[in-house]
C-alpha cells in the first residue's frame, strides 16, 4: 500500500509538472473581465452585478457511463432548459464522458462532435437563464467514483491526456459567461489531491470561471 501510494504521489506531482509546461504558452486571460462572469468575493459566489448568486443546479447525465462516441441528443432539448427555468433552476451540472472528445486509437486528435454538442446546449440554456457546470464524469482512466476508475492515477499518459482536454475545453469557453466553471474531475476518490493539477490547468488556462474539485469526502471550488 505504502509503495501504491508513493508511486501516486509521484505520478501527481508528474503531472502538475506537465500541466505547467504545456499550458504557459496559452492564452491565460479571458478577453472578458472576471466581473462580467459568475466569480468569487471573499467567501461568496457572486453574479455580474456582484450580488450573492446562488447554484441551483440539476444534473444531466448524458448516459456518460455507456461510453457514447455520439451525444445522446434525444435525452435533452430545448423544452429541458425551459422546464428547469419554470421550476427556479438556474443551473445544469453537465455531464462529461472524454469520448465524445478523443479515442483511445487517436489521442489528441480532437473530435468536432463533442464540441458542437455543448456549443447546442449553451445556446438553448441561454435562452432561459441556464449556465452550464461542465463535469467530466468519465475521464481517461474510466470512471471514478465508488474507488475506480485506478487507470486515471496509474497510467501518466491518461493524466496527459487528461490535462490537454481540459485545457482545449477551457480554452474554448474562456469567453463565455455561460459556463459557469468546470468539474475537472468526477469524484476522484480514493485520490482526491487533484486540486493541486486543477489549479494549476485554471490558472493558466481559463482565469474567469470557476473551478469545482469534488469528491466523496469534500468539495472544494478553487478561486484566485
Amino acid at each position: 500500500m505504502k509503495v501504491i501510494r508513493k508511486s501516486i504521489a509521484l505520478l501527481l506531482a508528474a503531472a502538475i509538472a506537465f500541466t505547467s509546461l504545456s499550458l504557459t504558452a496559452m492564452a491565460a486571460n479571458s478577453k472578458k473581465k472576471s466581473s462580467e462572469f459568475i466569480h468569487t468575493s471573499g467567501q461568496y459566489i457572486v453574479d455580474e452585478q456582484n450580488k450573492k448568486y446562488l447554484i441551483k443546479a440539476a444534473g444531466f447525465g448524458n448516459e456518460v457511463w455507456q461510453n457514447p462516441t455520439t451525444p445522446p441528443e434525444f435525452r435533452v432539448d430545448e423544452t429541458k432548459y425551459e422546464d428547469l427555468a419554470i421550476m427556479g433552476f438556474n443551473a445544469v451540472r453537465f455531464y462529461l464522458n472524454y469520448q465524445l472528445f478523443e479515442s483511445d486509437k487517436a489521442p489528441y486528435k480532437y473530435r468536432d462532435v463533442g464540441f458542437d454538442w455543448i456549443d447546442r446546449n449553451l445556446k438553448m440554456a441561454k435562452k432561459y437563464n441556464i449556465r452550464l457546470i461542465l463535469n467530466m464524469n468519465v475521464p481517461q482512466g474510466g470512471y471514478q467514483s465508488c474507488g475506480e476508475g485506478e487507470a486515471l492515477w496509474t497510467d501518466k499518459n491518461n493524466q496527459k491526456r487528461l490535462i490537454a482536454l481540459w485545457s482545449k475545453i477551457a480554452e474554448r469557453y474562456a469567453d463565455d459567461p455561460s459556463v459557469i466553471g468546470y468539474g475537472i474531475v468526477n469524484e476522484p476518490t480514493p485520490y482526491a489531491k487533484t486540486v493541486d493539477v486543477d489549479t494549476e490547468l485554471a490558472k493558466k488556462a481559463d482565469k474567469s470561471n470557476l473551478i469545482n474539485n469534488s469528491g466523496a469526502v469534500y468539495n472544494k471550488i478553487v478561486t484566485e
